[in-house]
């Protein structure tokens, strides 16, 4: 039997999933802090570029296609299920889940904007899932039922949307292509990499 999930299940559980996509990207990450340190320019060459997207792509796609779920839902107790059964089976197909991946990376533009629509609906269902038909559910009963948050809703909407545009125009403005690197002018990701550099020759000074 399913339940509708709680939003602190869900939460964790996404965090979850992002820190293990950012253990299997961590080998370009490091990269291109070492690459930082050695030239000086923030670049990332196009073959990492696409590890990076395709290990965050697959992801998604192969543990909702297989497993109707990923490490982060299933360690919450949580499965994402097709609002279309056939039969007694309600596993998402391969369009749904790559649907279902494709729309949830619209929060690079739109950040969590998208995931607070979920508040307008007692099943908790959002962009994500009405584009691709799908659900999220939880195998655990929870306390209370869940209610329409409004003001939760509108209130993450407005904080959000405009400040996530706003990151995602400087950001793609900020990427320059020369084949066949990615180079990144971002003052903030700059200012990290000279204090890590700085930390690490200190300590090499001192040691």
């Amino acid at each position: 039997m399913y339940y509708f999930p709680s939003t602190w299940r869900r939460l964790v559980a996404h965090f979850v999933d992002r820190a293990y996509i950012g253990i299997l990207q961590s080998p370009v990450w490091i990269n291109i802090g070492i690459d930082y340190m050695k030239h000086n320019e923030l670049r990332l060459h196009w073959s990492h570029l696409a590890y990076v997207i395709l290990v965050s792509f697959l992801y998604e796609v192969l543990s909702l296609y297989f497993f109707s779920t990923t490490l982060g839902k299933w360690q919450w107790s949580l499965k994402v299920i097709s609002r279309h059964k056939n039969g007694s089976d309600d596993s998402i197909g391969m369009d749904q889940a790559i649907l279902r991946t494709l729309v949830s990376n619209l929060s690079f533009f739109f950040g969590w904007s998208i995931y607070a629509l979920a508040f307008f609906n007692y099943n908790r269902t959002h962009l994500a899932d009405w584009a691709a038909e799908t659900q999220v559910v939880s195998l655990k009963e929870r306390a209370s039922l869940p209610h329409v948050r409004w003001i939760l809703a509108v209130g993450f909407i407005f904080l959000t949307l405009s400040e996530s545009l706003k990151t995602a125009s400087v950001t793609l403005n900020s990427i320059k292509w020369a084949n066949p690197y990615v180079y990144y002018d971002s003052h903030a990701m700059k200012a990290f990499l000279n204090d890590l550099q700085y930390r690490m020759e200190y300590e090499t000074d001192d040691d």
